[in-house]
Parts: C-alpha cells; structure tokens; sequence
C-alpha cells in the first residue's frame, strides 16, 4: 500500500483552490454514506479518444464551491466545497485518493 501524503507545500494545497479532485465511485459512496451527499455535484466526463458525437458519462463528483447538489459548469473550476475555513480538507479522513496524494492536508 502506498503512503498518504501529508503536504502543506502552495502548491499542493493551491489545487484544492483551483479544482476538486476526482473521487472514485467507492470515495463517492463513502461521503455519501457519512452524510456529505449534498456536496457533490453532477459532472460529465468523456475520454478524449471518444468522439464529441458521444454523449459524455454523467457521475457524481466533489462540488466546486457554490455548485453543491447541482450540475458542474461546463468548465468547473474553483474551490473545493471541502475545504474550510482554516484551509484544510474538513473530509481529510474520506478526501479522495487524488487528493490524498497530491493535496491539501487535514
């Protein structure tokens, strides 16, 4: 198994500014589970060998601050709904894998 980062570099935490790190079906179970349901979001994803004819894959996914249970913007950037006022994951325990190697620290 592989260790969970602890950072608290700008850099790793500056993506949890700019964009909610993507959840694995099981993650999005978890929080829903623990009652953080109404903070996701509903994004579409398509791989880019797929041609933009296809519909795109709806799934659920950690909300940009302000989208909580509702649809992402075409585009979603933004702060992560998860993150707090003092700048930490308030799910750190349930922070998405991505996260957990690349982001913000509880």
């Amino acid at each position: 198994m592989i260790d969970r980062t602890s950072c608290t570099c700008s850099s790793c935490c500056g993506r949890c500014h700019r964009r909610p790190g993507f959840a694995t079906p099981g993650e999005i179970r978890a929080l829903i589970d623990a009652g953080h349901g109404a903070a996701l979001m509903v994004e579409w994803w398509r791989p880019d060998w797929v041609p933009d004819s296809e519909p795109a894959a709806e799934l659920l996914a950690v909300a940009v601050e302000g989208r909580e249970s509702n649809v992402a913007a075409i585009h979603p950037v933004g702060r992560c709904t998860f993150l707090d006022a003092d700048e930490r994951c308030s799910v750190y325990e349930l922070r998405p894998v991505e996260c957990a190697f690349t982001r913000a620290p509880a």
